[in-house]
């Protein structure tokens, strides 16, 4: 295969990758908005935004910080980059059991980096143990 052809696919890959993210972090924002809003004990948020004193481009934005952190913190996890080598056992079985006791949800392995993705495009998502 020719370097442009490798260079071709490698552009629309990465725009369909992109598509992805992106349509994630739309419905990842549109969720935690929505449900931070209808929290019964975010009167003060409610407050804020209809009082004008968190604009609705504040609270986006925030929003937007809190997701890009979360995708952040969730590809160092699965590419194990989260603990240095000098982590001991026990603090990793540790952190492995909280964030298991907080629900957090475990990206399966896919190929290449196991960015969740499977070659169809189709997210493949699973609590852990199941």
């Amino acid at each position: 295969m020719r370097a442009g052809t490798w260079r071709e696919a490698g552009k629309e890959e990465g725009t369909r990758a992109r598509e992805h993210l992106r349509t994630g972090v739309e419905q990842a924002l549109a969720a935690l908005g929505q449900g931070f809003l209808a929290h019964s004990e975010n009167a003060g948020l409610r407050e804020s935004l209809h009082t004008g004193a968190l604009t609705t481009e504040d609270y986006f934005n925030q929003l937007l910080r809190l997701v890009y952190r979360l995708i952040f913190l969730l590809t160092v996890e699965e590419r194990n980059l989260l603990h240095s080598s000098e982590t001991s056992d026990k603090a990793r079985t540790l952190y492995a059991h909280l964030q298991h006791g907080l629900g957090f949800w475990a990206v399966p392995h896919a190929g290449g980096h196991g960015d969740g993705w499977s070659p169809s495009g189709r997210q493949r998502l699973q609590r852990p143990g199941q």
